[in-house]
């Protein structure tokens, strides 16, 4: 795994890495970080969080990237 990412790194101009960890917070103390960016952004934080997705609308929005093309995975 090892040699197969030092091949892509040397090939890549840009490497996105995501490493991933689990975080056990039991006291229920959020972390001085978050609640800082919370405070600063509590404007735009909804009170309240729907525990449903909304209705569909009949008008669906979407940016075609290349005009006229469509997405490889939907059926045409």
């Amino acid at each position: 795994m090892m040699r197969q990412f030092s091949r892509i790194v040397q090939v890549a101009d840009m490497v996105l890495l995501v490493v991933s960890r689990e975080v056990k917070q039991e006291d229920g103390i959020i972390p001085t970080e978050f609640s800082t960016m919370l405070e600063e952004f509590q404007d735009i934080m909804p009170d309240e969080v729907p525990n449903q997705l909304p209705p569909i609308r009949e008008v669906q929005h979407a940016i075609d990237l290349i005009p006229g093309s469509t997405l490889p995975n939907l059926p045409h």
